[in-house]
């Protein structure tokens, strides 16, 4: 399948997918790509969303040393514990953007699954990541060190991002994520009917 704008997406893909994993280190931009896809939220499963349910169930701040602790205890009782709800969504849907994994054992049980899969990264050089999260977050340099070093040796992230098919670099221009945006939309099996407004 050749996409328009001769883009890092065109000669990737040969098949559109019925899963787009969306990966990516905090402050990649994967929120903002998300967005822009202007997606309906039952087309977007969001890894985080369940825990971050949780954090606020147990009465905790949400933040990333809460959210980090619940799923390090969740993912240990069971790695593969969002793989049912994935695949019942994807069910459902027919087609899904899977936003956040950071465990690659649910990312491989469902590719065992037969699920035909793209796995998209989402990348950006770390002093624009630092310098994203400090401005969405507040988050100073001690604090973005941790996010750092809990996303490199607390979960599977680097692990998902050495598997995939495409990465998009998103470092400055907006109009470029636009662009991938586009092209990442174009990949989905959305009804014909459906149609881009960007």
């Amino acid at each position: 399948m050749k996409l328009k704008h001769h883009h890092v997406l065109d000669c990737t893909i040969d098949k559109r997918p019925d899963l787009v994993v969306l990966a990516g280190e905090s402050g990649s931009g994967k929120s903002t790509l998300i967005d822009l896809l202007r997606l309906p939220d039952n087309k977007v499963f969001t890894e985080s969303y369940a825990i971050i349910e949780e954090v606020k169930r147990r009465g905790q701040p949400v933040n990333h040393d809460t959210i980090y602790a619940v799923a390090k205890e969740f993912y240990e009782k069971n790695p593969l514990w969002q793989v049912p709800n994935i695949m019942a969504q994807l069910a459902l849907q027919g087609c899904l953007v899977w936003d956040g994994p950071r465990r690659v054992q649910g990312v491989m049980e469902i590719q065992r699954q037969n699920v035909n899969t793209t796995i998209v990264r989402v990348s950006a050089s770390q002093d624009i990541r630092q310098s994203r999260l400090a401005e969405r977050d507040g988050n100073d340099e001690d604090s973005f060190l941790r996010i750092v070093r809990d996303e490199s040796e607390g979960t599977g992230l680097l692990q998902i991002l050495d598997l995939a098919n495409i990465t998009i670099h998103n470092n400055r221009d907006i109009r470029q994520l636009e662009i991938s945006a586009r092209a990442i939309r174009g990949l989905l099996k959305l009804d014909l009917g459906e149609k881009y407004e960007g």
